[in-house]
């Protein structure tokens, strides 16, 4: 027989009523489970640089109507392209500040293997119109933090090398 749906919360609070102790001891080992799992659950921080991207260049007023200027979708992947290359990568591998005294001493497959976890912990992604954010996880909130910074003044250095080319070249 169909029990009619009006009468299934009441049917709920009566089972439950008759069965209260399985009722108290589902919900007991239920909740003491996701407790111990946020316990045991790994903590991970994130921390983000976010970049305001300046439109205007050298060349931007002599070629005004003749090209088609960049948008910021494209601007991120510009910048996720930058920060992937093996120079930044590096530089920020054997940082000293962030990896302690021995950084710059790493071998050639340490080197590789901590070059591959930033890049697997790094995000780079748009922010509205002229903003895109470079961002760093990890377990430790001083270590995101100074990864995400070193990762945010790598950018900026590398695009103001890019810009004073661009102005010798102009």
């Amino acid at each position: 027989m169909a029990l009619p749906l009006s009468q299934l919360p009441t049917e709920i609070v009566r089972e439950i009523r008759t069965r209260k102790w399985l009722a108290l001891l589902v919900f007991a080992l239920v909740s003491f489970s996701v407790l111990a799992a946020g316990f045991l659950w790994p903590y991970r921080y994130h921390s983000q640089v976010i970049i305001f991207v300046d439109d205007r260049n050298i060349i931007q007023p002599l070629m005004e109507g003749r090209a088609v200027t960049t948008e910021i979708s494209q601007k991120a992947s510009a910048a996720r392209e930058l920060l992937w290359s093996r120079s930044v990568m590096e530089r920020i591998a054997r940082d000293t500040e962030i990896y302690g005294e021995n950084a710059d001493e790493l071998s050639p497959e340490a080197l590789i293997g901590r070059i591959s976890a930033i890049r697997s912990n790094m995000s780079v992604a748009t922010r509205g119109d002229n903003y895109f954010s470079i961002g760093y996880s990890a377990s430790s909130p001083l270590k995101a933090f100074q990864v995400a910074q070193k990762l945010g003044q790598a950018f900026i250095e590398e695009n103001s090398e890019r810009k004073r080319a661009e102005s010798r070249s102009a």
